[in-house]
């Protein structure tokens, strides 16, 4: 747990700026090189002209589904319909490539 405060601590001190955090919209996944164009090209096309404006509240520190890493999220508070219909938009992707969603069941 104190490894979690320490990664706060650094991005804190550091003033990290909030352009070199990320939203996920998908679970780590794995291609096969010759997919790999056709799937950034669908994904382009599909989520062209989306933007979503979000404001995040708490975090809070979740462990992947290995149990061999945690990590802190930020909780959207504003927004948030906007990004479940980007993850949407990217799950239908990963479908048409046979790979797997995202969480089935998105917490509050």
């Amino acid at each position: 747990m104190w490894q979690v405060f320490g990664v706060l601590g650094e991005l804190v001190a550091h003033r990290t700026p909030i352009e070199s955090l990320h939203v996920s919209l998908s679970r780590p996944f794995a291609l096969r090189r010759p997919q790999i164009d056709a799937f950034v090209a669908q994904l382009k096309s599909s989520i062209a002209g989306h933007q979503f404006p979000v404001s995040f509240g708490r975090w809070d520190v979740l462990i992947n589904d290995d149990r061999t890493r945690s990590f802190v999220a930020l909780r959207i508070e504003q927004g948030r319909e906007l990004v479940r219909s980007l993850i949407s938009i990217v799950d239908s992707v990963l479908e048409s490539f046979n790979l797997p969603i995202y969480h089935e069941v998105l917490s509050e």
